[in-house]
């Protein structure tokens, strides 16, 4: 019976290890080992254990579009309130300031928004502290690029 626990308690360990991919010790998930039955160990989250750092977007980001062979600064905020996650976004160059973002959504990595009122799509990815993409509008389309500050 001893050689089977201990057995299940090996088991359980390696499940362990390759459920937290590396990760540190601070940064493991905390989990259940059942050993109910003899025979087998079920090794399980455990329920409302906090999960790795949630990413987010919120902040302010600067950087530059490409737009028509020159760079244009740009700046975007992005807000996760009550009603979900919002933005405006400056082109202080032209004029273009606090221009209200429609359809913004963030699915790490990715990040998509509009700027309705011009029938712009912004679509890039987040890599580290950096968003960085296409965007597409009635006279074309072009590349953007913004750091977080």
């Amino acid at each position: 019976m001893n050689r089977v626990v201990s057995l299940v308690l090996i088991t359980a360990s390696l499940l362990v290890f390759l459920a937290c991919d590396g990760r540190r010790a601070a940064e493991q998930v905390p989990i259940t080992v059942s050993t109910a039955m003899p025979t087998a160990a079920l090794v399980t989250p455990t329920p409302n254990a906090p999960s790795e750092a949630r990413v987010s977007i919120d902040g302010h980001w600067e950087g530059a579009t490409l737009y028509q062979r020159r760079d244009l600064i740009t700046m975007v905020d992005f807000d996760t309130g009550e009603e979900g996650l919002k933005g405006t976004l400056d082109f202080p160059e032209i004029g273009r300031e606090g221009l209200v973002l429609s359809k913004v959504s963030f699915e790490s990595p990715k990040v998509h928004f509009e700027l309705s009122d011009f029938k712009t799509v912004f679509d890039g990815e987040l890599k580290g502290d950096t968003i960085s993409g296409e965007f597409v509008d009635p006279d074309g389309s072009g590349h953007f690029s913004l750091e977080r500050r």
